[in-house]
């Protein structure tokens, strides 16, 4: 990524996202001809970040607006590059290339941006290049730039090598939430019951005979320390439907052609599987909180997804009780969906003044009111990296893959801190 201040000065990131406690490498490629011509002095860099909240609750008696502010500085750095006199470009050459390899604290909360009605709070971090002009008459020409940084993820090798293992299945850990859930064809009527699977990677399992008299949500996940973003991390939904229990005779009575009773789902469409957030954060005087939608999943065309519906099987009731000795039993629908995900937002972080963390969920409407079936896990998301970020084909994108919203990259609109030095 490459910048310039009336080209006497360019700026030139070598990553996308970077990592705190990493460093931040680079080079400033200077015309000395026209920095002379500039009457530029000397070169230093500027590193900020802040954490800033603003609410504005609305006095609902008074019907005014009061606005609450509350800030915390996470970094402030000045560091020197260049002064005058201190080298030159090489013979017949206008042109100095002068690198840089400047540290990050260890500890920072992720870049992050949320603007809400009632308020705002951002993690914002900035590169700023000073070329100091000196006189009263003269302003210093400056590069603006801001960077995207994500905490160090200190199990990254540990959990990708999990999550190979999954997928590889030489390993079958994971972490499983759950509900059972009855559904009815209308208000009156025998319950079916159903049972909703999602798991990050394909499990084998044998199913007992009894766990088709129970009706269940269940969501596995790998029981990894967080899931990492901009990695393909696989999963499986699998969906089970059982019908109230029917003899023999009504069920061969049926038409080929017709529905069972819950159906379940045959394309990835027809149930909504989703990311939220989960965000607080507080001023001075008020606390708060919001839960919010980050991404839907969808089938897309360069992702592979692999769908299985077999038949239904018919299974008997088994036990004492009076459906088993009149020969009932119970339809049993399946469907299951296999792909992958991607996940591009900040990761999960806790400062003092805001919190942000995240759960998947996955819903799956049935036929019928109030029916749908939805199950809920939280997730702590993760950078999964130890170094800066670079993405293939991306070095001179101005903006890095991950999900901050255009203002947050708009130097034009922010207060930059010290901007007038």
């Amino acid at each position: 990524m490459s910048t310039s201040a009336d080209q006497a000065i360019s700026l030139r990131l070598h990553h996308n996202i970077y990592v705190s406690g990493c460093p931040i490498d680079g080079e400033l490629v200077v015309n000395y001809r026209l920095l002379q011509e500039d009457d530029v002095q000397e070169i230093y860099v500027k590193l900020r970040g802040s954490a800033k909240t603003v609410e504005c609750p609305l006095r609902r008696l008074k019907r005014q607006q009061s606005t609450y502010r509350e800030s915390m500085t996470l970094l402030r750095e000045d560091i020197l590059l260049w002064t005058r006199g201190m080298v030159y470009p090489p013979p017949g050459s206008d042109l100095l290339c002068i690198p840089f390899h400047l540290p990050l604290p260890p500890y920072l909360p992720p870049s992050f941006e949320h603007d809400a009605y009632r308020g705002k709070a951002s993690v914002c971090y900035s590169f700023t290049v000073v070329g100091v002009r000196p006189g009263a008459l003269q302003f210093n020409r400056r590069i603006h730039r801001a960077i995207a940084i994500v905490p160090c993820d200190g199990n990254a090798l540990y959990t990708q090598a999990k999550i190979g293992a999954l997928v590889s299945g030489l390993e079958q850990s994971w972490k499983v939430g759950w509900r059972k859930e009855k559904i009815r064809r209308g208000l009156w009527g025998p319950r079916s019951t159903v049972e909703v699977h999602v798991r990050r990677h394909f499990e084998s399992t044998v199913e007992r005979s009894d766990v088709y008299t129970l009706g269940c949500v269940k969501l596995s996940v790998p029981d990894t320390p967080s899931l990492p973003i901009l990695v393909p991390l696989p999963f499986i939904i699998h969906v089970k439907s059982i019908t109230a229990p029917l003899t023999r005779a009504e069920a061969d009575s049926q038409a080929p052609d017709q529905v069972i009773f819950p159906p379940v789902p045959c394309a990835f469409s027809q149930f909504t599987f989703s990311l939220y957030r989960h965000f607080l954060f507080r001023t001075l005087a008020h606390t708060e909180a919001r839960t919010d939608e980050v991404v839907t999943f969808r089938q897309k065309v360069d992702i592979p997804l692999v769908v299985d519906v077999p038949p239904p099987k018919w299974a008997p009731v088994i036990g004492t009780g009076r459906e088993a000795s009149d020969g009932k039993g119970r339809w049993v629908q399946e469907s299951t969906f296999r792909s992958t995900i991607q996940l591009d937002c900040p990761p999960s972080f806790a400062i003092d003044i805001m919190r942000c963390e995240y759960f998947l969920s996955l819903n799956v409407p049935f036929p019928g009111l109030g029916n749908d079936v939805e199950v809920r896990i939280p997730v702590a998301v993760s950078s999964g990296s130890v170094t800066p970020i670079v993405r293939e084909g991306s070095a001179t994108t101005q903006m890095p893959f991950l999900d901050l919203p255009p203002a947050y990259w708009d130097t034009n609109t922010r207060e930059w801190d010290d901007h007038r030095d």
